[in-house]
């Protein structure tokens, strides 16, 4: 459902020669450069096979531009899992850094009253 507040505008483009409207809420600027990509897309297309029925130049370009997109969300999400692992790999070489440093100063205080000198109270020699 669309805001009331925003205005749908009609962004004109073109793509391989033909003009189209397109309406859009978002910034003409981007549905601009979208509408540019599709065309370098389907202009590849062509040029690598020939002449196509438009039709199955936009077909073609919509899979290779669906296929460009799924290969990028699966690289998204091996980034994704291999970030999470290393957050947990750190957090637990924290801890184990910080359970180490509580136990080297329990032992620490443990050997320091230990290797006090005993100071033995002599006794005053009576006269």
């Amino acid at each position: 459902m669309a805001d009331k507040g925003r205005q749908i505008q009609g962004v004109l483009v073109q793509i391989l020669g033909e003009e189209y409207r397109i309406a859009s809420e978002g910034d003409p600027a981007e549905v601009q450069r979208v509408a540019e990509y599709v065309d370098r897309k389907m202009r590849e297309l062509l040029a690598r096979q020939g002449s196509l029925p438009r039709g199955k130049v936009a077909v073609l370009a919509a899979m290779d531009i669906a296929a460009e997109l799924l290969n990028v969300l699966q690289e998204r999400q091996l980034i994704a899992e291999k970030a999470h692992e290393k957050i947990d790999r750190l957090s637990r070489l924290i801890d184990e850094r910080a359970s180490l440093s509580t136990s080297q100063t329990e032992t620490s205080s443990l050997e320091r009253l230990f290797r006090a000198p005993v100071v033995r109270k002599q006794n005053a020699p009576t006269s």
